[in-house]
């Protein structure tokens, strides 16, 4: 029998060749741009058959000028390197997030092993667990915008490893998101929220980009805003339902919806179940942006950082600056006033172009009898008219202060304010001067204290903080017309000595934060007459302080309680 032909044999199936990595695909092509760089190559000339061709159009220059398509094909390569360089990164960040989903699963799971085993602690597991999913499910379309944000700008270019995170312009990041799926994911999960967990969202517009933001200063701003409380309509509802309403208001329960729609993501963990700290993704905080700023929660300039002079919101940003400042002495004018003053000269123009050729005679007259007036009277009319247009933008900016409900300072280091303006805001709710970093970053210091005896007049005051503020050795006796007050924030106030006795009369005090005042040593006893005071931080124990362990007795709703002792014999 003669053998069988070997091209009709029956060929084993092929196997389909390994998977490559991202790390290995990134050293290839790492590899054929190497030696695609090295190489040499001329284009051709087209060549000059008619001699006055290089005379037409400038076409000559123009083929010149044209780029070596060995050095296009080199700088594809360059972007195809760095684009899959960038979801390397992407490898390696997930792994974390992947390990920890891994660990909740493993944790239910022994759960559920259990006999008797509890479904309150197996359904929280399981929150965690979909919190956690939802982080990472998050993550794909950003990655896939990070990975294909304008490939043109890279094909012509030899700057290809720019971040997507310095890419973004708040109110030019049209163009990137549409026809996206991420925009109108983000838009369905914005439009679900109500509209107090809405205006809690919003509060992360003013931080800078990447910062870590505490809870804890989430949690006293958003009761500051009244967006923490229940409505008289809530509470009805509750009592007939008897449902947890207030639950839905707590700052855990919102952070956990923000976590799970994907809009901040938990940073620092204190224990197993709870964060202490989040922070908000590049690109999602674009959009806030441009949500709060349309919904005139706060201002902002063409760059997406808060700005202080404006009239158009009733939250107000400190902000460090070289131009006019909200508080200097010399009033800047309104927006609206420097487009009048721009376009003043250009309607003068067409008013002369208008006016009959007698009347123009006669204002000729008019100036060259000006010329031979005194100088003095010129300099009169000028005071005059700049004292008038000073007093009417003073009245202007004291009229909006009156209507003020927060003020918060995002970067300015010397927060010395006007007396005569700080005591302008009657309806402030939210006042916080002091640094809000996690971290003494920033060094502020105010010369004299003086207009905090302003304080007299906000009545309304729900948060105020002068947390790492040095220089204030005293509060002064104004403190005590904080009948509203609920959380006085003076952490770290380095140079703070002791407390006015007027501390007593904020019958309404929850929290007083009096930690790393390293030289205070007199607190009064009056502050034993807080009957709502949950937590105090800070409470010295000292030689010269006449308020003690056994006053604090009388505090009956007191939960929180930490001390520094001053004495040896304590």
């Amino acid at each position: 029998m003669s053998s069988p032909n070997p091209k009709h044999q029956s060929s084993s199936p092929e196997i389909d060749p390994p998977p490559l990595t991202i790390h290995e695909i990134v050293t290839r092509l790492d590899n054929l741009h190497k030696k695609l760089s090295h190489a040499k190559y001329e284009p051709e000339k087209p060549s000059k058959l008619d001699p006055q061709q290089d005379e037409k159009d400038g076409d000559s220059k123009s083929t010149a000028d044209k780029p070596n398509p060995l050095d296009k094909a080199c700088n594809e390569l360059k972007y195809l390197k760095s684009a899959f360089e960038k979801l390397k990164i992407f490898e390696t960040d997930l792994s974390k997030p992947l390990d920890t989903l891994e660990d909740n699963v493993k944790d239910i799971l022994n759960d559920l092993d259990l006999k008797g085993y509890a479904k309150e602690l197996i359904e929280r597991n399981l929150n965690v667990l979909r919190a956690n999913i939802t982080k990472v499910k998050a993550q794909i379309p950003l990655q896939h915008q990070a990975s294909s944000i304008s490939e043109s700008r890279y094909l012509q270019t030899t700057n290809t490893s720019k971040d997507v995170r310095t890419l973004l312009d708040p109110y030019r990041a049209d163009g990137i998101f549409e026809s996206k799926t991420f925009l109108k994911e983000f838009e369905d999960h914005y439009s679900d929220l109500d509209v107090r967990h809405k205006l809690c969202l919003l509060c992360f517009a003013i931080f800078p980009e990447n910062v870590v933001v505490k809870k804890r200063l989430l949690q006293f701003w958003w009761e500051g805003e009244k967006l923490l409380s229940e409505t008289k309509e809530e509470k009805k509802e509750k009592e007939k339902l008897m449902s947890e309403t207030k639950e839905k208001w707590s700052v855990n329960k919102i952070l956990e919806k923000f976590v799970e729609k994907g809009f901040v993501e938990p940073v620092t963990k204190r224990s197993r179940s709870q964060f202490t700290s989040y922070k908000m993704h590049p690109i999602i905080r674009c959009l806030v942006i441009r949500l709060a700023q349309k919904a005139k929660f706060f201002h902002f300039d063409p760059k997406g950082y808060p700005d202080q002079n404006f009239f158009k919101s009733k939250k107000l940003c400190l902000v460090k600056s070289e131009g006019y400042s909200w508080w200097s002495k010399d009033v800047p004018p309104t927006a609206e006033e420097g487009e009048n003053q721009k376009q003043e000269p250009e309607k003068e123009k067409e008013k002369q172009k208008q006016k009959p050729e007698k009347e123009k005679e006669k204002e000729n007259e008019e100036k060259e009898k000006q010329k031979y007036k005194p100088e003095n009277e010129k300099k009169e009319k000028e005071k005059e008219k700049k004292e008038n247009d000073t007093v009417k933008r003073e009245k202007e900016r004291v009229k909006y202060l009156e209507n003020l409900q927060t003020l918060f300072n995002v970067s300015k280091q010397f927060p010395d304010l006007r007396e005569e303006l700080f005591s302008k805001m009657k309806n402030i709710g939210v006042l916080y001067l002091g640094r809000w970093e996690p971290t003494a970053q920033r060094h502020m210091e105010v010369e004299k204290t003086e207009f905090l005896e302003g304080l007299e007049k906000m009545g309304r005051l729900l948060f105020f903080s002068l947390q790492g503020i040095s220089g204030i050795s005293k509060l002064p006796k104004s403190l005590g017309k904080l009948y509203n007050l609920r959380i006085l924030d003076l952490r770290a106030c380095h140079n703070l000595e002791e407390l006015p006795k007027e501390v007593g009369s904020l019958k309404k005090l929850t929290h007083l934060d009096l930690s790393e005042c390293y030289l205070l040593e007199k607190i009064p006893k009056d502050l034993s007459n807080l009957p709502n005071l949950k937590v105090l931080k800070g409470f010295v124990i000292s030689k010269n302080s006449k308020c003690t362990l056994k006053h604090l007795t009388k505090l009956s709703n007191l939960v929180k309680l930490s001390i520094n002792v001053k004495r040896k014999d304590f």
